[in-house]
């Protein structure tokens, strides 16, 4: 599997903490989880992913992926300690093929568990094709 640069590669995705600059004497932190579901390969895409074209099997997997990725986050929250993080990003793949509440429940899910700042900036890469209404709220 290939995961972004500076990725934690895991068992089953990656998570990756990006050090930058906001401003002078200020560190920020912030979170990458890569969801690697697709509804097609696009010919110029060089990360993992995995086409699902079987709806019931895709939500067999997808939820055991999601469980994967919290006992991961549960694993990172000893290694980051306090630090506070100030965004999250779900890359991939598609995130926006998982059903809305599922992906709400684990977003929901990182900001309890991981040390995220009040109001972190949350952000999601999004086929329109699968993105509903419900999903973007």
């Amino acid at each position: 599997m290939k995961c972004p640069l500076g990725a934690f590669r895991s068992g089953f995705g990656c998570f990756q903490v990006d050090f930058y600059n906001s401003l002078p004497g200020w560190l920020m932190m912030g979170v990458y989880v890569h969801v690697p579901f697709c509804a097609q390969k696009c010919y110029y895409c060089d990360f993992h992913s995995v086409v699902v074209s079987d709806e019931e099997d895709f939500s067999e997997v997808a939820g055991n992926y999601l469980i994967s990725l919290r006992q991961e986050a549960l694993y990172y929250r000893s290694v980051w300690g306090e630090s506070p993080l100030n965004t999250l990003f779900v890359g991939g793949g598609t995130p926006s093929l998982i059903p809305p509440k599922e992906l709400a429940a684990f977003i929901v899910l990182l900001r309890e568990t991981l040390p995220f700042v009040r109001e972190p900036e949350i952000s999601m890469e999004a086929n329109p094709h699968s993105l509903t209404h419900e999903g973007a709220e």
